[in-house]
This record gives structure tokens, sequence and C-alpha cells, in this order.
């Protein structure tokens, strides 16, 4: 039986090509890239950098934090946190006042690929607001206190 649709080597290899840089470039063809954002220096206290980011992690909004100790000693920060989200502000963290200890140049700080091994540092939307699409679009550390630990 002769098959209706004749596809030439070449159309193949056109089709194959077409197909692999579809599937490892999606966005490319959509016209639509993602740029992870940057870090935004929120302020510096006793010689301890906040900063912080809003990005995507699994498809849900995060908020993730980074803490510099530019100092020679140990330190502990502690704050509070205050959310934006498409529909609400939240003034106050719902876990009351966060604190953490840092080692001597020393950077600590949230990511995707590690999410839920340091909640200090990595706030999912689903934390705080249960809002089926709720986006953060704003964040604040507020209450910041820095000490050296002895």
């Amino acid at each position: 039986m002769k098959s209706l649709f004749k596809i030439s080597k070449t159309s193949k290899i056109i089709y194959f090509l077409f197909l692999s840089f579809l599937l490892n470039n999606p966005s490319e063809l959509l016209g639509q890239t993602f740029t992870e954002p940057d870090w935004v220096l929120h302020s510096t206290i006793n010689g301890v950098q906040l900063h912080y980011k809003i990005s995507i992690c699994s498809g849900n909004s995060v908020v993730y934090l980074m803490l510099v100790n530019t100092t020679e000693e140990k330190v502990k920060v502690s704050w509070n946190e205050e959310y934006w989200t498409s529909e609400f502000h939240i003034p106050e963290s719902p876990e009351g006042i966060k604190e953490i200890e840092i080692s001597p140049n020393t950077t600590v700080e949230g990511l995707c690929q590690q999410i839920g091994t340091n909640p200090l540092l990595e706030i999912p939307i689903n934390y705080i607001i249960s809002v089926p699409d709720s986006k953060f679009t704003k964040f604040n550390y507020h209450n910041i206190s820095v000490s050296t630990v002895i």
C-alpha cells in the first residue's frame, strides 16, 4: 500500500531541527524570556547587608533573602518582614521576628534549588496567603537588629 504523504529526507531533517529547537528553547520561539531578577540591597546595618529578590520557583511567587556578613565577627541578625501581594498588604510576617547567626565574612541566601532547606531565607507565597495565582509585588525588612555574638 502506498503512503498518501511522501516526506522527503530534507523535510524530515528540517522538521527534526525545528522540533529540537522548540524543545530546547520554547521561550525563544514564543518571544518570551525569563531573566532571574537581581538581588535588591535593602540596607546595610553594622556591616551586614540585607538583600531580597522576588522571583518564581516551581510556578509559585517567592521572596528570597540574602544576608552578607562583611565583618570579622559572628553576628546575630533579627528582623520582621512586610509583604505586598497582588491582592493584599501584609504589614508583619505571620511568623513574627526571624533570627539567624552568620559567621564572619559569610553569605547566606535562599535558592529555588534548595527551597525548604532554610525557611528563614525563602518565603513561598502560599506560606503567607492562600489566594490562587497571587504574586508578591513588594517586600520590606523592618525592625532589623544586628549584634555581635560573643
